[in-house]
């Protein structure tokens, strides 16, 4: 087996334990509070965010408006998230985090994008680089043409800045 071989095998099991290890903490999550995965993201992202509309929100959820609203009628039902009018803007209604949410989400440790990052911070720029491109090709392969139909209207464009904060 050669050097290329090695590390494509390497590339594909780190991708499984990924998975599973994603699909475990979903369920960990799942069996723990009572909401998916997809829902915890959610929080997570309103934390990160603040108080966010759902048109915020769905700039960076693969779920279409309708699958969102139906995620965020959930959470508000469980006590989890709350509906407000914006300080800013009275006539939009924004979600903020309970203090129940507030509470679960600084014990738990964040998954996702949150983590990538974190874990990528000792990395060089080129080896970062390197990883990036690697990962493209990898879901760009993956998704095919069928990304949109997959993926939703992600608008990613933004996600640097949301990380700086």
């Amino acid at each position: 087996m050669n050097k290329n071989q090695s590390a494509k095998i390497r590339f594909t099991k780190a991708w499984i334990r990924l998975v599973t290890a994603l699909w475990r903490y979903n369920s960990q999550i799942l069996k723990k509070y009572g909401i998916s995965g997809p829902q915890f993201g959610l929080l997570r992202q309103i934390e990160l965010f603040g108080p966010s509309s759902l048109t915020d929100l769905s700039r960076f959820h693969p779920s279409h408006l309708s699958g969102l609203t139906q995620l965020v009628d959930r959470l508000v039902e469980k006590g989890w998230i709350v509906r407000k009018r914006s300080e800013k803007d009275r006539r939009k209604v924004v979600l903020e985090l309970t203090a129940r949410a507030r509470r679960v989400l600084s014990r738990e440790k964040p998954v996702g994008p949150a983590r990538v990052l974190r874990a990528m911070e000792d990395l060089s720029s080129r080896q970062a680089s390197s990883l990036a491109g690697a990962m493209e090709r990898v879901v760009d392969e993956m998704l095919g043409d069928r990304e949109e139909e997959l993926t939703g209207e992600l608008d990613l464009r933004d996600l640097e800045g949301a990380f700086e904060k």
